[in-house]
This record gives C-alpha cells, sequence and structure tokens, in this order.
C-alpha cells in the first residue's frame, strides 16, 4: 500500500512538471487530510469491559445523540479500544453514577527487556500470585509454545 501510494505521488509529481498542472497534486495531499476526533480528548483502553444496564443505555443514547463520533469511528483501526473508553470518560465528567474501576486482568505492560505485554513463564508465578491481592481474577498473556509449565503451575495451585 505505502509503495503504491508513493509511487503515485512521483506519477503526480512528474505530471506537475511535464504539465504544470497543480490541481492533481492538491487533490492527492487533500484526500489524506488529517480527520480531527468530534470528542477530544480520546481515550484508549483494553476492550475487556463491563457495563451496568444504567451505563450501557446512557452509551446507546451518546451515540444516538452524536453521529459524528460514530462516523468519524466507523474506520478506526482499534475502535473497540477507544470508542468506549472516550464515551464513558465523557460521560463521567458530568454523570456522577458512572464509576470506572480498574481491570480484572493483569497485564504486564512495565517489564523491561522484553516484547510488551509480557508472556508469563514459570518464573513469572509469585508475580501472577500476588495480583490477586489487586483484585485481578485473570491474567495475559501465555503462550503454551513457549511456556507450558506456568499454566500448570498455576492449575496445581487452584
Amino acid at each position: 500500500m505505502i509503495k503504491a501510494n508513493i509511487t503515485n505521488l512521483i506519477y503526480l509529481l512528474l505530471q506537475v512538471i511535464r504539465n504544470r498542472r497543480i490541481s492533481p497534486l492538491f487533490l492527492y495531499f487533500k484526500t489524506f487530510k488529517k480527520r480531527i476526533p468530534p470528542i477530544q480528548p480520546q481515550f484508549a483502553g483494553s476492550q475487556w469491559w463491563a457495563f451496568t444496564h444504567e451505563t450501557l443505555q446512557k452509551v446507546l443514547q451518546f451515540l444516538d445523540q452524536n453521529p459524528a463520533f460514530t462516523k468519524y469511528h466507523q474506520f478506526s483501526t482499534v475502535p473497540d479500544e477507544i470508542v468506549f473508553q472516550t464515551i464513558i470518560h465523557h460521560l463521567s465528567l458530568t454523570d456522577d453514577t458512572i464509576k470506572v474501576k480498574s481491570m480484572f486482568t493483569y497485564i504486564n505492560w512495565t517489564r523491561s527487556g522484553c516484547p510488551l505485554p509480557v508472556v508469563f513463564n514459570e518464573h513469572d508465578y509469585e508475580e501472577i500470585m500476588s495480583q490477586t491481592k489487586h483484585g485481578k481474577l485473570f491474567a495475559r498473556k501465555f503462550d503454551v509454545r513457549y511456556c507450558e509449565r506456568i499454566l500448570d503451575k498455576i492449575d496445581q495451585s487452584a
């Protein structure tokens, strides 16, 4: 895709040089104008969430009342990690009944020297088990091709 865009750009530049025409080049760059979100700031987070019935009704009402927001995110790359977090934050500024709580899944995004999120192995057992005192009931990320022993160890402790 990028190679095709560069090829198109070179072609248009050559057209401009040869024919002294500006309009195709202008149209090319106008096509890639950055869109500004209708609601700012945008928030992102996990797509693992749970809503009360009342909160869900407020989210649906927000979507009905803000069609520009829905249209903006129609072709987003990660709408499940942006749309609801942004709406909930926006609603919580004016509605004290909406409470945002930490998620129940422990994910280590902070360890240095490895790809993130961390793929847990048997050496991470204590780290994982200590998260229950922080309200974490689940953990991510495991890969049996990488280390099956951590899952066996967790199963044995249950």
